[in-house]
């Protein structure tokens, strides 16, 4: 698959607003903090000449409590580049879809769907990947803006874990073998190697949509997954 490299990309410009934030925010449950939310205008302005592509992801603070979350994407170089994060009191698919919202106002508004959208006017197309979280999945389903097409890949490398510790390094090791190949013909064989190897993880396998994982199957023409 062909990349974009820095000279490749398209540069734009989004509006700033005058305190140089395009989003920050706070919430309070009566005297006590519930979450804050920072997207500068640098990363939104970052964004605008990189993929389009976002990795959202969440994890729980090892000090004081509370969730992190964070919406990444890689910049030409490959590098890791932060666009928006937020602080919470705990993780629900609630939260997650203020975080969207919020992100989709202000870091893809319809200014920079209808500058990154091809030339025959139809919506821009967003790559999103996620590790599976339920209140996540459930949120990147529900909240999308009319003006462009996401399609929601799942991390590979999650399920690779998943399928490592709920079975064994075996069944793990031909999923992403699995994950990697061209053809279906080739993906079936390996699956039936796996249901060969241990039903169970076979069963858990099949369950997961093979377009949202498997490279033959995902639809990486419009919405490619950037490596």
């Amino acid at each position: 698959m062909a990349q974009r490299t820095a000279q490749q990309i398209p540069r734009h410009s989004v509006p700033h607003n005058n305190n140089g934030a395009g989003y920050t925010g706070f919430s309070m449950k009566g005297s006590q903090f519930s979450h804050v939310m920072v997207i500068l205008n640098a990363y939104i302005n970052a964004f605008y000449n990189n993929r389009p592509l976002v990795c959202f992801d969440g994890g729980h603070m090892k000090s004081g409590g509370g969730v992190l979350y964070i919406a990444i994407t890689l910049n030409p170089n490959k590098e890791i580049l932060l666009l928006a994060w937020v602080i919470a009191e705990n993780e629900s698919t609630n939260t997650w879809r203020q975080f969207l919202r919020r992100f989709y106002e202000h870091v893809t508004p319809i200014e920079w769907a209808k500058a990154l959208g091809p030339p025959d006017g139809s919506p821009a197309q967003l790559t999103v990947i996620t590790d599976r979280q339920k209140g996540l999945g459930t949120a990147v389903t529900e909240v999308k803006p009319d003006y462009m097409d996401v399609w929601h890949y799942y991390c590979t490398q999650h399920l690779a874990e998943n399928v490592r510790q709920n079975f064994d390094q075996k069944a793990e090791k031909l999923f992403r073998k699995a994950c990697q190949v061209r053809t279906q013909a080739e993906f079936n064989k390996i699956l039936a190697d796996i249901k060969l190897h241990n039903p169970l993880a076979y069963d858990y396998i099949t369950v997961i949509p093979p377009e949202k994982y498997a490279y033959y199957a995902a639809p990486l023409r419009d919405f490619p997954h950037f490596s």
